[in-house]
């Protein structure tokens, strides 16, 4: 009926990814490659044919068979980072128009100096909730909050290695390979980073509470509700996670969701009374709110839909898959609005959406590919031994 190379679900779902991924680097390459003198076409021409050629190597697992030591892994990780940092220091951020940079530079300036970080107009200042402002600090004090964004590539390195060793140097090429990515690194952007700081927390979360370990649970609650204070974003892959866990312990997972709120409140608090009316007028629930280009119902119908999916899962591995899928459809129902309201060319060459915000489910698009590849070599394997 099919043919072999389309005959497992391992690999159609491994062509799913693959295509998601590509359809979020070729958004990218529509809009910067011409600012530099290159031919778009050309270089996405170039990027299909590299992840596809790829990827159909992969999938005979020789390469992976092959594998890499420890030792050769951490230097692929090292080259690659120093790569990026030189890469990093080509750009400016200012004339490729990207504002996260300057905003979070300018929201943590005002908070050291007592001033309050929101305000109007509301795009002339960051949106991010008060945790962000908290981890940018210490790059900010050394003098260039962009190195987040570094940091944040070697600890996708790291989790990518946790979740599966023997395709996580393919997971890392393709982090790194991905124009998303590399444009988040340009403008110093920490969308990226903040879903790597996720994925992590999601990880170490689950191993640690299917191995039955009661006593971290409120702990990890109060570290997620930290993260939950970055973007609101967030709360829509927790949703996921919490009705995952809810179906493994209603328990676990009602003292988890305590943990988040109290340590989000207690973030979120202080600004709050500092401006009242600030707050809720300008402050990060309005803007965020604003930015997604979603009404109010289909915030809403997404929150429950979220929990409804984490409610159907039966692994961990499997949230890292959903959440991906999860963020990505919704990121294409904004991105959708937007080309009905604004047109093709006026949403993406004229920066009328953010495309930066596909690389919210840039990291679990990732992880789910190696997850697929990682069944397809098995697959391969079952079949090569008959």
């Amino acid at each position: 009926m099919f043919p072999h190379w389309m005959a497992t679900v391992a690999k159609k779902r491994l062509w799913l990814y693959t295509m998601i991924y590509l359809s979020i680097g070729l958004i990218f390459i529509a809009k910067y490659p011409g600012r530099y003198g290159l031919n778009p076409l050309l270089v996405g021409t170039a990027y299909v044919i590299f992840v596809v050629v790829g990827t159909l190597i992969l999938i005979r697992g020789s390469v992976v068979r092959l594998g890499l030591t420890a030792r050769q892994l951490l230097l692929m990780v090292i080259v690659a980072g120093v790569g990026l940092l030189v890469f990093m220091y080509q750009f400016d951020p200012n004339v490729i128009r990207n504002a996260r940079f300057g905003l979070l530079n300018q929201s943590i300036a005002a908070l050291l100096k007592g001033s309050f970080p929101y305000g109007e107009p509301m795009s002339g200042h960051h949106s991010g909730f008060p945790f962000w402002f908290a981890l940018a600090l210490p790059f900010y004090t050394v003098g260039d909050t962009g190195l987040m964004q570094i940091l944040g590539y070697v600890l996708g390195a790291f989790i990518l290695t946790r979740i599966d060793r023997p395709t996580s140097a393919a997971g890392i090429m393709a982090l790194v390979a991905s124009p998303a990515f590399l444009y988040e690194i340009a403008v110093r952007s920490g969308i990226t980073t903040n879903m790597i700081l996720l994925l992590v927390y999601l990880y170490t979360a689950d191993q640690l509470l299917a191995h039955n370990k009661s006593g971290p649970v409120f702990i990890l609650g109060l570290i997620g509700g930290l993260l939950l204070s970055t973007r609101g974003v967030v709360f829509l892959v927790l949703t996921i996670y919490f009705g995952f866990i809810t179906r493994r312990s209603l328990h676990a997972g009602l003292i988890l969701l305590a943990g988040w709120l109290f340590s989000f409140c207690l973030t979120v608090l202080p600004f709050a009374l500092w401006d009242w009316p600030g707050f809720l007028a300008v402050g990060p629930f309005t803007h965020q709110l604003q930015l997604t280009n979603l009404n109010a119902w289909l915030i809403a119908l997404s929150v429950a839909l979220a929990f409804i999916i984490g409610r159907k899962l039966n692994a961990g591995e499997a949230v890292f898959e959903a959440a991906g899928l999860f963020l990505y459809l919704g990121v294409c129902v904004s991105f959708g609005r937007s080309i009905v309201t604004d047109g093709f060319a006026a949403s993406v060459l004229a920066s009328h959406f953010d495309i930066s915000y596909f690389c919210f489910p840039l990291p679990f698009i990732i992880v789910a590919w190696m997850l697929a590849l990682k069944r397809e070599i098995a697959t391969e394997d079952r079949q090569i031994l008959r």
